[in-house]
């Protein structure tokens, strides 16, 4: 059903309930008319009752003759890089491994675990967690060990060049980065992250919709 249609015929609804309701509340607007005036017993009714129904009957119209069309499943996935910078996180890396490894996502995605000269055992925690979480097939799963330590920027700049799935416009833009040494570089940095972040959030949106 068109748009202006379903618009038409939840605003009849709405203006019927709310003719209904006039003509249901007549005596009741006549004995408050009565005790106070004719204009004070329409602007309380009307902002009491007549206003609120014509409004709660039009939502109800909207929602009653709204049918969302199929969802259509894509042909294909594209496929995903995800990168998890990690410096000493010994204390979570492993639930972080677990909440990817629970992904459903049809295509192919890639997991590069980037250790940033990690001083505790994040290393060894993240090597036994790949092994024994039991990614799906059409995951890879790397961890890339880093021994010194350079910084959040500078580490993201090695994943994404390492990355198989990031386009090549992003990775030369990642590569003119110098990590840590100027605050406008680690700007660009946290850009570079938040654009890995959404391809995360995608995927997470693609799962809902395929348990949905």
């Amino acid at each position: 059903m068109p748009i202006p249609a379903k618009f038409a015929l939840a605003l009849t609804l709405a203006i019927a309930w709310t003719a209904l309701s006039v003509w249901l509340s007549q005596r009741w607007l006549a004995d408050l008319a009565n005790v106070s005036s004719w204009i004070f017993a329409l602007i309380a009714i009307g902002f009491i009752a007549y206003v609120p129904g014509f409004m709660n009957a039009f939502l109800l119209g909207t929602l009653l003759f709204d049918r969302r069309p199929p969802r259509i499943r894509p042909t294909s996935y594209p496929p995903v890089s995800v990168l998890v910078a990690a410096y000493n996180e010994a204390s979570g890396i492993r639930d972080t491994l677990a909440s990817l490894a629970a992904q459903t996502y049809p295509g192919s995605y890639e997991v590069l675990v980037l250790n940033d000269g990690s001083t505790d055992n994040t290393v060894a925690i993240a090597r036994a967690a790949i092994i024994e979480l039991g990614f799906p097939p059409n995951a890879d799963v790397r961890l890339l060990d880093y021994t010194v330590n350079a910084g959040k920027a500078a580490v993201l700049n090695r994943g994404l060049g390492a990355a198989k799935n990031i386009g090549g416009k992003l990775k030369e833009a990642a590569g003119k980065l110098t990590g840590d040494e100027k605050l406008k570089a680690e700007g660009r940095a946290d850009q570079v992250a938040g654009k890995v972040q959404n391809a995360v959030g995608g995927v997470k949106d693609a799962l809902k919709g395929d348990r949905g």
